[in-house]
Protein backbone atom coordinates (compact mmCIF):
# COMPACT_ATOMS: atom_id res chain seq x y z
CA UNK A 1 0.00 0.00 0.00
CA UNK A 2 1.48 3.32 -1.06
CA UNK A 3 1.81 6.18 1.41
CA UNK A 4 0.19 9.54 1.02
CA UNK A 5 2.22 12.66 0.42
CA UNK A 6 1.53 13.92 3.97
CA UNK A 7 2.74 10.63 5.47
CA UNK A 8 5.95 10.83 3.47
CA UNK A 9 6.40 14.44 4.61
CA UNK A 10 6.01 13.35 8.24
CA UNK A 11 8.60 10.60 7.81
CA UNK A 12 11.01 13.03 6.17
CA UNK A 13 10.51 15.50 9.02
CA UNK A 14 11.07 12.73 11.56
CA UNK A 15 14.30 11.70 9.85
CA UNK A 16 15.41 15.34 9.69
CA UNK A 17 14.84 15.76 13.43
CA UNK A 18 16.68 12.52 14.19
CA UNK A 19 19.59 13.71 12.07
CA UNK A 20 19.69 17.03 13.94
CA UNK A 21 19.74 15.18 17.27
CA UNK A 22 22.63 13.01 16.09
CA UNK A 23 24.53 16.10 14.94
CA UNK A 24 24.05 17.62 18.41
CA UNK A 25 25.32 14.40 20.01
CA UNK A 26 28.40 14.40 17.75
CA UNK A 27 29.10 18.07 18.57
CA UNK A 28 28.85 17.28 22.28
CA UNK A 29 31.21 14.32 21.89
CA UNK A 30 33.70 16.60 20.13
CA UNK A 31 33.48 19.14 22.95
CA UNK A 32 33.86 16.41 25.57
CA UNK A 33 36.87 15.02 23.69
CA UNK A 34 38.52 18.44 23.50
CA UNK A 35 37.94 19.07 27.20
CA UNK A 36 39.26 15.62 28.12
CA UNK A 37 42.40 16.14 26.03
CA UNK A 38 42.97 19.60 27.50
CA UNK A 39 42.61 18.43 31.11
CA UNK A 40 44.70 15.29 30.54
CA UNK A 41 47.47 17.27 28.85
CA UNK A 42 47.66 19.78 31.71
CA UNK A 43 47.70 16.97 34.28
CA UNK A 44 50.61 15.30 32.48
CA UNK A 45 52.73 18.47 32.42
CA UNK A 46 53.35 18.51 36.18
CA UNK A 47 54.83 14.98 36.54
CA UNK A 48 56.85 15.51 33.36
CA UNK A 49 58.34 18.67 34.85
CA UNK A 50 59.36 16.67 37.94
CA UNK A 51 60.94 13.97 35.78
CA UNK A 52 62.82 16.61 33.76
CA UNK A 53 64.15 18.22 36.94
CA UNK A 54 65.32 14.85 38.31
CA UNK A 55 66.96 13.93 35.00
CA UNK A 56 68.80 17.26 34.81
CA UNK A 57 69.97 16.79 38.41
CA UNK A 58 71.39 13.37 37.55
CA UNK A 59 73.03 14.60 34.33
CA UNK A 60 74.76 17.41 36.23
CA UNK A 61 76.01 14.66 38.59
CA UNK A 62 74.77 16.42 41.71
CA UNK A 63 73.72 13.00 43.01
CA UNK A 64 77.04 11.37 42.13
CA UNK A 65 79.19 10.49 39.15
CA UNK A 66 77.56 8.45 36.36
CA UNK A 67 79.18 5.65 34.41
CA UNK A 68 78.69 5.48 30.63
CA UNK A 69 75.79 3.00 30.86
CA UNK A 70 73.92 5.12 33.41
CA UNK A 71 74.56 8.25 31.33
CA UNK A 72 73.13 6.61 28.21
CA UNK A 73 69.97 5.53 30.05
CA UNK A 74 69.45 8.97 31.61
CA UNK A 75 69.94 10.70 28.24
CA UNK A 76 67.35 8.36 26.68
CA UNK A 77 64.90 9.28 29.46
CA UNK A 78 65.61 12.97 28.85
CA UNK A 79 64.90 12.63 25.12
CA UNK A 80 61.66 10.74 25.78
CA UNK A 81 60.57 13.38 28.30
CA UNK A 82 61.25 16.17 25.81
CA UNK A 83 59.28 14.33 23.11
CA UNK A 84 56.30 13.81 25.43
CA UNK A 85 56.38 17.44 26.52
CA UNK A 86 56.43 18.56 22.88
CA UNK A 87 53.48 16.26 22.12
CA UNK A 88 51.48 17.70 25.03
CA UNK A 89 52.21 21.23 23.82
CA UNK A 90 51.04 20.24 20.32
CA UNK A 91 47.79 18.78 21.71
CA UNK A 92 47.03 21.90 23.75
CA UNK A 93 47.78 24.22 20.84
CA UNK A 94 45.74 22.11 18.42
CA UNK A 95 42.72 22.17 20.73
CA UNK A 96 43.15 25.92 21.22
CA UNK A 97 43.20 26.51 17.47
CA UNK A 98 40.06 24.40 17.07
CA UNK A 99 38.16 26.35 19.73
CA UNK A 100 39.26 29.87 18.80
CA UNK A 101 38.91 31.95 15.67
CA UNK A 102 42.28 31.75 13.88
CA UNK A 103 44.24 34.99 13.60
CA UNK A 104 46.10 35.15 10.30
CA UNK A 105 49.12 37.39 9.89
CA UNK A 106 51.90 38.00 7.40
CA UNK A 107 54.89 35.74 8.11
CA UNK A 108 58.28 35.18 6.51
CA UNK A 109 58.65 31.46 5.69
CA UNK A 110 62.43 31.77 5.22
CA UNK A 111 62.79 33.29 8.68
CA UNK A 112 60.65 30.56 10.28
CA UNK A 113 62.68 27.82 8.56
CA UNK A 114 65.97 29.37 9.67
CA UNK A 115 64.83 29.51 13.30
CA UNK A 116 63.55 25.91 13.20
CA UNK A 117 66.88 24.70 11.81
CA UNK A 118 68.75 26.57 14.56
CA UNK A 119 66.48 25.03 17.22
CA UNK A 120 67.08 21.50 15.92
CA UNK A 121 70.82 21.65 15.19
CA UNK A 122 71.68 20.07 18.54
CA UNK A 123 69.39 17.09 17.87
CA UNK A 124 70.94 16.61 14.44
CA UNK A 125 74.45 16.73 15.90
CA UNK A 126 73.57 14.00 18.41
CA UNK A 127 73.06 11.63 15.46
CA UNK A 128 75.95 13.16 13.50
CA UNK A 129 73.52 14.28 10.80
CA UNK A 130 74.31 16.95 8.22
CA UNK A 131 71.87 19.60 7.02
CA UNK A 132 71.74 20.39 3.31
CA UNK A 133 69.91 23.73 3.38
CA UNK A 134 68.62 25.60 0.33
CA UNK A 135 66.88 28.81 1.36
CA UNK A 136 66.34 31.79 -0.96
CA UNK A 137 68.16 35.01 -0.12
CA UNK A 138 64.97 37.07 -0.41
CA UNK A 139 62.09 37.04 2.02
CA UNK A 140 59.05 34.92 1.16
CA UNK A 141 55.99 36.42 2.80
CA UNK A 142 52.68 34.62 3.13
CA UNK A 143 49.58 34.98 5.28
CA UNK A 144 48.86 32.30 7.84
CA UNK A 145 49.01 31.19 11.46
CA UNK A 146 52.54 31.87 12.67
CA UNK A 147 52.48 29.17 15.36
CA UNK A 148 50.78 26.63 13.09
CA UNK A 149 53.29 27.13 10.26
CA UNK A 150 56.23 27.07 12.64
CA UNK A 151 54.96 23.90 14.33
CA UNK A 152 54.31 22.13 11.02
CA UNK A 153 57.82 22.91 9.74
CA UNK A 154 59.36 21.99 13.10
CA UNK A 155 57.56 18.63 13.11
CA UNK A 156 58.67 17.83 9.55
CA UNK A 157 62.33 18.57 10.27
CA UNK A 158 62.27 16.91 13.69
CA UNK A 159 60.77 13.72 12.22
CA UNK A 160 63.37 13.74 9.44
CA UNK A 161 66.07 13.85 12.14
CA UNK A 162 64.40 11.28 14.37
CA UNK A 163 63.93 8.66 11.65
CA UNK A 164 67.19 9.22 9.77
CA UNK A 165 70.02 6.75 10.13
CA UNK A 166 73.08 8.06 12.03
CA UNK A 167 75.53 10.16 9.96
CA UNK A 168 72.87 10.73 7.31
CA UNK A 169 71.67 13.88 5.54
CA UNK A 170 68.51 15.95 5.98
CA UNK A 171 67.68 18.25 3.07
CA UNK A 172 65.54 21.37 3.52
CA UNK A 173 64.55 23.37 0.45
CA UNK A 174 62.28 26.41 0.22
CA UNK A 175 61.32 27.69 -3.22
CA UNK A 176 59.02 30.13 -4.97
CA UNK A 177 57.16 29.51 -8.22
CA UNK A 178 56.92 32.80 -10.13
CA UNK A 179 54.20 31.45 -12.43
CA UNK A 180 51.96 29.89 -9.78
CA UNK A 181 52.87 32.55 -7.18
CA UNK A 182 53.28 29.79 -4.62
CA UNK A 183 55.82 28.86 -1.95
CA UNK A 184 57.08 25.29 -1.65
CA UNK A 185 58.83 23.56 1.24
CA UNK A 186 60.57 20.21 0.80
CA UNK A 187 62.05 18.26 3.72
CA UNK A 188 63.83 15.11 2.57
CA UNK A 189 65.66 12.46 4.54
CA UNK A 190 67.13 9.06 3.70
CA UNK A 191 65.88 7.18 6.73
CA UNK A 192 63.26 4.49 7.24
CA UNK A 193 60.54 6.14 5.11
CA UNK A 194 56.79 5.48 5.29
CA UNK A 195 55.26 2.20 4.07
CA UNK A 196 53.40 2.76 0.80
CA UNK A 197 50.11 1.39 2.13
CA UNK A 198 50.19 3.81 5.09
CA UNK A 199 50.91 7.06 3.23
CA UNK A 200 47.21 7.94 2.90
CA UNK A 201 46.97 8.01 6.72
CA UNK A 202 49.76 10.50 7.42
CA UNK A 203 47.36 13.45 7.81
CA UNK A 204 45.33 11.72 10.51
CA UNK A 205 45.77 13.27 13.95
CA UNK A 206 48.65 11.71 15.92
CA UNK A 207 49.06 8.89 13.39
CA UNK A 208 52.44 7.15 13.43
CA UNK A 209 53.58 4.63 10.85
CA UNK A 210 54.11 1.04 11.99
CA UNK A 211 57.81 1.06 11.10
CA UNK A 212 58.28 4.28 13.13
CA UNK A 213 57.07 2.51 16.27
CA UNK A 214 59.38 -0.45 15.58
CA UNK A 215 62.32 1.88 14.87
CA UNK A 216 61.90 3.71 18.19
CA UNK A 217 61.75 0.44 20.12
CA UNK A 218 64.94 -0.84 18.50
CA UNK A 219 66.74 2.53 18.60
Amino acid sequence: MSKSSSEIDREIEKLRQELQEKEKEIDQLRRDRSEYLRISAHQLKSPLASISFSVDTLLKEYAGRLNWKQLRIIEAIKHSTESLNALITDILELERLKSEKPEFEYVNIVDICSKVIDDLKAKAQEKELSFNINLPAKQLITKGLRFGLRQAIYNLVENAIKYSHPRGIVEITVGYDEVEKSISLIVRDYGIGIPEKEKEKIFEEFYRASNARKYEKSG
